[in-house]
């Protein structure tokens, strides 16, 4: 996939489905990602190197999202861990100064 159909991909992640509108914390990070991809669209000229790095950011942000949210976490494995906080928590960090961040989200 080419930088351009990066930029333009703003579909959700994942083959099991929809993200949950109930999870408000995923609910931000994707939005912070997919505003972080317009104006990545919009930057004009930036070194090549840096606008890679910051679509793959985007990408993996997405992805991990995605991850969480299709673990069954009734599971007991799955379900005795903290993950399912703390993956999230620690991706919504760099957008803390955001007016929409929850300081409850702080890991």
């Amino acid at each position: 996939m080419d930088q351009a159909d990066r930029i333009g991909w703003m579909g959700e992640p994942g083959s099991a489905g929809e993200v949950d509108p109930m999870d408000e914390l995923a609910a931000f990070i994707l939005a912070r990602v997919t505003h972080d991809l317009k104006v990545l669209a919009g930057a004009g000229v930036m070194p090549a190197q840096v606008g890679e790095r910051l679509l793959t950011e985007c990408e993996v942000k997405r992805h991990l999202v995605a991850r969480v949210q299709s673990i069954d976490w009734a599971y007991a494995p799955a379900g005795n861990q903290d993950y399912r906080g703390k993956i999230p928590e620690l991706l919504a960090l760099p957008w803390a100064a955001h007016p929409a961040y929850n300081p409850d989200w702080a890991p």
